[in-house]
């Protein structure tokens, strides 16, 4: 290299360097094919073990596989990635939170009053979300009570 001019002693330290990169790079497209092929090896394995029955041809299964997997990182994507979800479902994650307890004092906290409640406001949605007379009947009913309280 000492006996090398100014431009050639350059052009072979950037062709040095460009060789070097390619080696780096070629070894990680390496490693990427065996981490694929380890996860494709384990996927196989877990799915020669698993009692399925495939409806809808071969293909259909494939890709239905495929989106739950997708649908799983997008859901892990968006728990990493969100303040509010993390906050809000932090404690039953990280296991200092029970998710099954909570629930039972929500459900326990309800009375039959709240129950009949909802019932009516469910009743009351179908109708008024569907179509037909009785829809009509409850929109003219709120328009009178609307217009009686106005």
């Amino acid at each position: 290299m000492a006996a090398l001019d100014e431009a050639s002693r350059t052009h072979e330290e950037y062709r040095l360097r460009l060789a070097a990169e390619k080696e780096i790079r070629l070894a990680g497209l390496d490693v990427q094919r065996q981490v694929a092929e380890a996860q494709a090896t384990v996927l196989a394995t877990g799915l020669e073990q698993a009692d399925i029955n495939i409806v809808g041809g071969e293909s259909v299964f494939l890709d239905r596989l495929v989106e739950s997997i997708a649908l799983g990182r997008s859901v892990d994507g968006f728990m990493d990635h969100s303040r509010t979800a993390q906050a809000l479902a932090g404690p039953w994650l990280d296991g200092s939170g029970s998710f099954t307890e909570d629930l039972t004092k929500v459900l326990g906290s309800l009375s039959t009053a709240d129950l009949r409640n909802l019932s009516a406001a469910s009743a009351l949605f179908a109708k008024a979300t569907g179509s037909g007379p009785a829809t009509a009947a409850l929109a003219e009913t709120a328009t009178l009570n609307g217009a009686a309280t106005d």
